[in-house]
């Protein structure tokens, strides 16, 4: 699901769930430092990309959402900001991708 704006911009986008996800949860446990989408350690954390969701379970457009308006935009709050490794940040627009700044 994608939801326009009135500017016909993209607000939100589904997250992309690997195929592989709970193969790699049970072979890799829990690490912060992992894919959200496919639960894969993620080895350079530092140049990862990164998605901003909100409880809905939504992938947010960071270039207009922001933590302070997502929940006038979005209808639900903030999650925060999660780790996306490189093969699974390219099943997304640019647009929900960020590099965070260490």
């Amino acid at each position: 699901m994608e939801t326009k704006s009135q500017t016909n911009t993209y607000l939100v986008c589904e997250l992309y769930i690997s195929p592989v996800r709970d193969r790699n949860e049970e072979k890799y446990g829990f690490n912060e430092n992992q894919c959200i989408c496919c639960k894969k350690p993620i080895k350079d954390i530092e140049n990862s990309y990164w998605i901003h969701m909100n409880e809905g379970g939504y992938v947010l457009n960071n270039k207009i959402v922001t933590e302070e308006n997502t929940e006038s935009l979005t209808g639900y709050r903030s999650m925060g900001c999660f780790p996306i490794g490189n093969e699974c940040a390219k099943k997304f627009k640019k647009e929900f991708l960020f590099k965070y700044n260490y």
